[in-house]
């Protein structure tokens, strides 16, 4: 098995997609999301340059699992490339965004052993619980990648000068089963505060309930879509908090 870092996926409100939307609109989405992946592959390979870094996706249905191998062992693999994978888990997120889905994911590494598109490992199965488990919008960081993440803040402030965790957030997340963890969320919520170029300015809260009205709220789906709220207000008094 060979160290990796993986990303697991389900775009929210696809159920009967085939009845709201134009199909052809929905895998132009898709199609459009492949091709930025694709341009990733090649950002992959100049990160550690004495390093083999192998990145690959797979999509299925309302699914996608995205990976970065380490070919050849190195011993900070996570912290150089934790970073910019999450950098990059942020940009689908906002792909998505923008055509008004919404993600639920997880992020977790260690061992794989990949065989074409089939994956094992516990890695995989790590990223695969708290895809599931996690009970609000967002991708986390799994537990076991949180706690190897404080580590990767300070090493890279300390020997590269960067800030990795500028596209993260930590935050009490969570999960199905009642339980909250603190854990790495990627930090979309910052979009909504982001100036607009063009338009009027609307308030960043209201933006961010627009993307999540245009669907019907199941029963068994209100407590992700109210924690996804409170996550927001999370993020947002942090922000006003900054500005003091």
């Amino acid at each position: 098995m060979k160290q990796s870092l993986i990303c697991i996926l389900d775009i929210l409100g696809t159920k009967g997609i085939w009845t709201e939307h134009n199909i052809k609109e929905y895998f132009e989405i898709i199609d459009e999301i492949e091709s930025k992946l694709s341009e990733s592959k090649v950002y992959f390979e100049s990160i550690a340059k004495n390093h083999a870094l192998k990145f690959d996706f797979v999509t299925f249905s309302d699914s996608l699992i995205v990976t970065l191998i380490n070919e050849n062992r190195y011993d900070y693999f996570f912290d150089e490339a934790i970073g910019p994978f999450s950098q990059l888990i942020l940009g689908i997120f906002q792909g998505y965004m923008a055509n008004k889905f919404l993600l639920r994911g997880a992020i977790s590494y260690g061992n794989i052993e990949k065989r074409g598109s089939h994956f094992i490992g516990p890695a995989v199965d790590d990223a695969a619980e708290y895809y599931e488990q996690q009970d609000m919008i967002g991708v986390c960081l799994t537990p076991k990648a949180s706690i190897a993440m404080e580590y990767s803040i300070e090493w890279n402030r300390q020997y590269k000068n960067i800030n990795i965790d500028r596209f993260l957030i930590k935050y009490r997340t969570p999960l199905k089963s009642k339980v909250e963890m603190d854990l790495y969320q990627i930090n979309y919520i910052d979009h909504f505060f982001e100036p607009k170029k063009e338009g009027k300015q609307m308030d960043p809260f209201s933006t961010f309930c627009l993307f999540m009205r245009d669907r019907n709220i199941p029963t068994t789906a209100i407590s992700k879509y109210n924690n996804s709220i409170a996550f927001f207000n999370h993020v947002k008094s942090i922000k006003h908090s900054a500005k003091r």
